[in-house]
């Protein structure tokens, strides 16, 4: 079969799991078929997560997939959104709004802080919100980024607490010290059932002082249309509600004085509104009944909420690193600041108006209204030996971060236009006054963590090495909240401040044994731990009888993994395979109180993971490229979650892990071919596939909702001239305008909606290099 007719015959089965083992394997044997002189070499890519310096991506012993520059310019990635569904074993869980992710690795999905870490450079920017497994990520745009890497698995050794399943790092391009560049760029685009779209954004490369002093600055404005309409607001109907409108900035000076010292500064902003959530509840009226409004039908790409959930989101990010080598290894010395001020707004009116009891106090629409301030510092002082002829090789560091967050709840009435009517706090004197304020309160959380850490390997010989780490960490944990505004029905007084102090410590380890019979390929197997902090759930509830436990342990993982990686044929085709067990113990899940009001955070009962990673390019011709990766994994509790009450749902064991596909992958095809002059085409197909999956752990939990499967298809037409530094794109996104339910929330007392990625997307991109 000729190539061009495989690959008409892969992409009319591109909804079928066949197709990527097919793949494979008419590569490996189309490759063995061909005179090697026909291809070039796959781009090498390194990578620094071992914080020992750049190394080939070949040379690690972690599972981490990498996104290089011009993988990323490929691929159009302006946002990480555009990027994560091309990562198997990750997700993102987005309900309330772009700046309300959540990233799941490998299955590991629960209430609590944060199981992935998340760093831009050496700052640490995870996400905060122990509610939801950590969401609430920054949307940071991904302009002039050097790379992305996603290791895979714990990186507690190196990347603390919340790397208890993964890391993920956003590498930008620091300055030339002696080449003046610099490209401009922009996009538009037509979203079907909604608004147009365009990005444009540009970066300068100036050497101040020839190797001496430099700075590299990148700038980006990004319209992103709505395709959601809000059919319920009093006013009248709201179409494409969803805009996404951004701004933002990053600026990197560098200073080499000598051979020995760099010294890198850095800043960045950004400033992102929407216009509103990006829900849905598409093809049945209300599944709740509503009292006091009438039911309404949602159709096509239509929500029924009664407000406007818009979502305001600003950040700054400064960073300063310090790098001192000398015959020994390199000195680096980091800080970091990461302030991020952000509101979300959501729709409560269905929580309470399908409740008899409550409908009589809240009969008109409200929202619930909550601005977020929050600061981390984080600094790293740590040494990478470099030393000749040794068979020891080592990094040690110590750590702080410390993470302040304020967070307010401030629910109130809504006008016509599903507006909030402003926050007034309710008094000793006049208990539930405010008139359309209907409750208020805030928590302050403190959060400080001290660690040290090392690495060392020993090169037993040639082609054996044997790695050891740890990390020692103790985390201490403050909590003042208070009801600044009580439901106006109870007597609780406002202004009586609870606190909670609570101390953890805990260390984690790895160990890993590699092999390299070649050059080019290194087998590896690893038993690693992570662990994340417990924490405590919030006081001051209005009735005593909604009583919660006042806090929450930490929970545990042990992994085991093994791993081949490899580059054959001269160069032209790559092999990563990883097949991984992980036991999951103490989970922290969400519960809700005895009568099905207030959730809390507690530890339920252990599960097991089990998984295989398979990643894989090859270079067919001079200008034909595939690549394929997928992932599968087992992810289920091996123990029922305890019987706390009637209405309290449970897990079974042998029940699933939510929002966690059993398999999962993504093909890219690419092929290149001159043109006229020193022009030259490139097209470019991915598909991506995400099999089915369901928000909770059983049938017999009322708000589960199944997730069919579905496969998203991309295509880009490309026209690059190098010399002088053109780029025309055409694509197109979402190609067969899948309606894809990436994810759902609702149930019980709220409206079932959905989640989806955008629809069918055509655009122009337009980049010039200089």
């Amino acid at each position: 079969m000729s190539t061009q007719r495989f690959l008409l015959f892969s992409l009319s089965r591109y909804r079928g799991k066949v197709l990527f083992s097919l793949v494979v394997s008419f590569t490996v044997g189309t490759v063995f078929a061909q005179a090697p002189d026909q291809y070039r070499a796959i781009e090498e890519i390194v990578v620094s997560a071992q914080k020992r310096g750049d190394v080939r991506l070949l040379d690690t012993s972690i599972n981490i997939q990498a996104f290089g520059e011009q993988e990323l310019e490929d691929r159009l990635v302006t946002d990480f959104r555009d990027l994560a569904i091309a990562v198997p074993s990750l997700q993102i869980q987005d309900q309330n709004g772009p700046g309300d992710r959540e990233y799941v690795i490998r299955g590991i999905n629960s209430a609590g802080d944060s199981t992935v870490g998340v760093y831009y450079d050496e700052a640490v920017i995870t996400g905060s919100n122990f509610e939801n497994g950590g969401g609430q990520n920054a949307p940071i745009q991904m302009h002039d980024m050097q790379r992305v890497e996603v290791l895979k698995g714990p990186q507690g050794t190196l990347y603390g607490a919340n790397s208890m399943s993964g890391t993920i790092r956003f590498i930008t391009n620091k300055p030339k010290m002696n080449e003046f560049e610099g490209y401009l760029e922009g996009q538009g685009s037509t979203t079907r059932h909604g608004e147009d779209s365009f990005d444009m954004n540009g970066m300068i490369n100036i050497p101040i002082v020839e190797n001496k002093l430099a700075l590299r600055a990148v700038g980006w404005v990004h319209r992103m249309g709505g395709y959601i309409d809000a059919i319920r607001i009093e006013s009248g109907p709201l179409k494409d509600i969803n805009s996404e409108d951004t701004e933002g900035a990053r600026v990197h000076l560098r200073w080499t004085p000598n051979d020995d010292w760099t010294l890198t500064a850095s800043h960045t902003y950004q400033n992102l509104e929407t216009g509103g959530a990006s829900r849905f509840m598409e093809g049945t009226s209300s599944d709740l009944t509503v009292i006091g409004f009438p039911p309404v039908e949602a159709g096509y790409l239509e929500n029924t909420t009664f407000t406007q959930d818009k979502w305001d989101d600003k950040l700054n990010i400064s960073s300063l690193t310090v790098d001192y080598e000398n015959q020994f290894g390199v000195f680096t010395g980091t800080t970091n600041y990461f302030s991020r001020s952000f509101v979300f707004r959501h729709d409560q009116t269905d929580v309470t108006a399908s409740n008899p009891f409550f409908a009589n106090f809240f009969p008109e629409p409200f929202q619930a209204t909550l601005p977020i301030d929050r600061d981390v510092w984080s600094t790293e002082i740590r040494f990478a030996s470099q030393l000749d002829d040794s068979p020891i090789q080592f990094v040690v560091g110590a750590f702080h971060n410390r993470d302040d967050t304020d967070w307010k709840i401030q629910t109130m009435n809504v006008d016509e236009d599903g507006v909030v009517f402003p926050f007034t706090p309710g008094t000793e004197d006049d208990v539930g006054s405010g008139g359309n304020t209907v409750y208020g309160s805030y928590r302050n959380r403190d959060v400080q963590e001290l660690a040290v850490f090392g690495e060392a390997t020993y090169s037993i010989n040639d082609n054996f090495e044997l790695l050891l780490g740890g990390r020692w960490f103790k985390s201490d944990f403050d909590m003042d909240e208070a009801v600044t505004h009580p439901f106006f029905f109870t007597d609780v007084i406002p202004f009586a401040v609870d606190s909670i102090e609570s101390t953890a410590e805990d260390l984690t380890w790895k160990v890993t044994m590699s092999w390299s019979p070649a050059d080019n390929l290194r087998l590896f197997a690893t038993r690693s731990t992570g662990s994340r902090r417990g924490g405590v759930n919030p006081a001051g509830l209005p009735f005593e009888e909604f009583s919660i436990p006042e806090g929450f342990g930490p929970d545990e993982l042990v992994n085991y993994e093994v791993g081949v990686k490899s580059r054959l044929l001269d160069d032209k085709l790559d092999v990563n395979v990883t097949a991984y067990h992980m036991q999951w113990n103490d989970i922290q899940l969400e519960g809700t109180d005895a009568v099905g009001v207030f959730n809390f955070i507690g530890n339920f009962g252990e599960a097991k993971v089990n998984g295989v990673e398979f990643e894989s390019t090859v270079l067919l011709a001079d200008r034909l490229r595939i690549s394929a990766a997928w992932s599968y994994q087992d992810a289920e509790l091996t123990e029922d979650t305890p019987d706390l009450g009637e209405n309290i749902p449970r897990g079974r064991k042998g029940d699933t892990i939510p929002n966690v596909p059993d398999f999962q992958g993504n093909m890219s095809v690419q092929y290149d071919q001159p043109m006229w002059g020193s022009w030259t085409g490139q097209v470019r197909f991915d598909a991506i596939y995400r099999g089915a999956t369901q928000t909770e752990f059983n049938n017999d939990i009322a708000r589960n909702t199944k997730l069919d499967s579905f496969t998203i298809l991309n295509a880009n037409f490309s026209l690059i001239q190098v010399d002088s530094g053109w780029r025309v794109n055409l694509f197109a996104k979402n190609l067969t305008d899948e309606l894809a339910r990436v994810d759902a929330f609702g149930g019980d007392n709220r409206e079932l909606a959905f989640v989806t990625v955008r629809p069918r997307t055509i655009g122009i991109n337009v980049s010039k290099r200089f």
